[in-house]
């Protein structure tokens, strides 16, 4: 599975990514047994997830407008992804 690509949006202060394996799975929600934001480095803010069968997984990936450009979110999210999946242990937001 491929790891979705920063976008910028709208007058949003932040940029984001979606994981789009949750956005498509319409039932997630009724899953989802913690939630939180944290930010994982400078301008960079991830939402955490954990699912009632203890699946860890990233909902959304938001970079700062005031350190990222929309083509910097792009090179961080594709040189550091990997890292972060890593690092939270995560099984749903795997690269292929």
């Amino acid at each position: 599975m491929l790891a979705a690509a920063p976008t910028q949006e709208g007058e949003n202060e932040d940029s984001d990514t979606s994981n789009p394996e949750c956005d498509s799975d319409d039932n997630v929600a009724d899953q989802v047994d913690a939630e939180w934001a944290e930010q994982y480095a400078p301008g960079v803010y991830l939402t955490l997830m954990v699912l009632r069968d203890g699946t860890k997984d990233i909902q959304r990936v938001h970079f700062s407008r005031k350190r990222f450009s929309e083509r910097q979110a792009n090179i961080w999210w594709s040189e550091n992804h990997e890292k972060v999946c890593e690092e939270y242990k995560l099984s749903r937001f795997a690269v292929s």
